[in-house]
């Protein structure tokens, strides 16, 4: 009589090490799951709704300022502090952990138009229309530098002890003496930012009222190159993960993002704003930026897609559960009822009116240039052809 028995080798069941994974079985055999992707898609869809119920990122409204908040500047190392400048020449540092306010000072006679933290200290910068920029620290009195203009924009280099700021032109200062120790002027219109490369640090670059962006060197103390687009640039920042790489805030409702070694068209256009974008940032990892508009709504992009991934408009977790979520949502992202709800956005009626009245405009456009190209006798005719986003936007290129 012949008894068979079942034996399994001991390498596959038995765990080596006292850390090791337990040994699980499972057979994928599809017979033996029935009704597995149904109930993968009912997961998916449950996913995606608890996505947009819990998407309230609002945190918390920081009080104190008497009049509006026209800049803010954050620590390169530090998240729980950060300053803001105001319109009636008042500074705050706040702290993020308490969310209450650490220091504050009235530090200028005129609107406070920017303010930077000074690398690896507690000190931090302010600039002012009063003409002035002040050097402060929470524990000790002020510094003060005197300019021949009206100051808009400043920041800090990374490792030395200079800074730099707009107004008629760009001057760089150091911590050390009174005056400017270079210059840079490319053009008579007024520069209304300027960052200095955090990675590339003697590289500055601008943005301008001439609807210009420069860069400069301060090692050859000249302009290296311009580039003018259509509209005026409101702000401007770097991509702290590919010095190469930065994006600017347009007047048009795009950003743009460019490639400083080839300026002649925009590496990407993100759309999505109804009115002008007035500033923009990168995260720390360089793969989003966050931007907020006149339309008074707050977008998240991925730096590498053309449109925005979140909007947020002031009113507004279990790591296992969260990733087996969006690999279930990214699984069925392409079938119409998920992809409706993961889309679907609630905005406020005027903006969700005046993208509809965009949208219309832009396909009225491009409809007229398709036509006139259709009937005219030239089909080479380049005047006709509809441009591409990310060249319309270059108006001309300087060297």
């Amino acid at each position: 009589m012949k008894v068979k028995t079942i034996s399994h080798l001991p390498r596959n069941n038995i765990q080596e090490r006292k850390g090791d994974l337990p040994i699980i079985k499972r057979n994928p055999d599809p017979s033996l799951h029935p009704f597995q992707r149904e109930r993968e898609y009912v997961r998916a869809l449950n996913a995606v709704k608890l996505d947009r119920m819990f998407a309230k990122p609002f945190i918390a409204a920081l009080d104190g300022h008497r009049d509006g908040v026209y800049c803010i500047g954050k620590h390169p190392t530090s998240i729980r502090h950060f300053v803001s400048g105001s319109a009636d020449g008042e500074i705050r540092v706040w702290n993020l952990s308490t969310l209450e306010c650490s220091w504050k000072a009235q530090a200028h006679q005129g609107f406070v138009r920017g303010v930077c933290s000074v690398p690896r200290s507690s000190s931090f910068l302010s600039c002012s229309s009063d003409k002035t920029v002040k050097l402060w620290s929470t524990e000790s009195s002020s510094e003060l530098y005197a300019s021949k203009g009206a100051l808009f924009s400043v920041d800090h280099h990374r490792t030395m002890k200079s800074f730099v700021t707009s107004g008629p032109v760009v001057e760089v200062w150091d911590h050390d003496r009174a005056e400017p120790v270079q210059s840079f002027s490319w053009g008579v219109d007024t520069v209304h930012c300027v960052k200095f490369n955090q990675s590339e640090s003697n590289i500055i670059a601008s943005c301008a009222s001439d609807r210009s962006i420069t860069l400069y060197d301060i090692r050859t103390n000249t302009p290296l190159t311009r580039v003018i687009l259509q509209l005026k640039s409101n702000s401007f920042c770097w991509n702290p993960m590919e010095p190469y790489n930065f994006a600017v805030a347009n007047e048009d409702h795009n950003c743009y993002t460019f490639d400083m070694r080839r300026l002649d068209k925009a590496t990407n256009v993100l759309k999505d704003h109804v009115s002008a974008v007035m500033d923009l940032d990168y995260s720390p990892t360089g793969q989003e930026i966050v931007s907020g508009s006149y339309d008074k709504t707050i977008r998240i992009f991925n730096a590498r897609n053309g449109h925005s991934r979140d909007v947020y408009h002031t009113k507004r977790m279990q790591r296992n559960a969260i990733n087996y979520a969006n690999a279930l949502k990214d699984k069925y992202k392409e079938l119409p009822e998920i992809k409706k709800i993961a889309n679907h956005r609630l905005v406020p009626t005027v903006i969700r009116k005046a993208s509809k009245t965009k949208r219309i405009m832009l396909n009225s456009r491009a409809r007229k240039t398709e036509n006139a190209l259709l009937h005219s006798k030239n089909k080479n005719n380049e005047a006709l052809k509809r441009k591409e986003d990310r060249k319309s936007a270059v108006l001309s290129l300087e060297k």
